[in-house]
C-alpha cells in the first residue's frame, strides 16, 4: 500500500523515482489516494497485458469502472475492446 501520488506535478515532471518506488513496493500495489491497485515491474505488466481472460479492459481502461459508475466519455473501440465481462 503507498500514498503516493503519480499524477502529481513532481512525479509527471520526474517519474523515475516514482517508477522505482512502485517497482520496489511488490508486483501489486494499492494506491490509497485514487483507491486503486497499480503495477510496475515489467514481468508483471506484460503478464496482465496479455492475459485478457484474468484483466479485461471492457469495464474500463482508466480510474473509473464502467460497471459501477457512469463513464465521462464513450467506452473506445481501442482502449475497452475486450468482449469478456468481469
Amino acid at each position: 500500500m503507498l500514498d503516493a501520488d503519480p499524477f502529481g506535478e513532481k512525479n509527471l515532471t520526474n517519474p523515475y523515482p516514482m517508477h522505482e518506488l512502485l517497482r520496489e513496493a511488490g508486483p501489486v500495489v494499492f494506491l490509497e489516494r485514487y483507491r486503486v491497485w497499480a503495477m510496475a515491474r515489467h514481468q508483471d505488466v506484460y503478464a496482465a497485458l496479455t492475459d485478457h481472460e484474468t484483466f479485461c479492459s471492457s469495464r474500463g481502461a482508466g480510474l473509473a469502472d464502467f460497471r459501477k459508475e457512469k463513464p465521462r466519455r464513450p467506452p473506445s473501440l481501442l482502449l475497452e475492446a475486450d468482449t469478456v465481462r468481469g
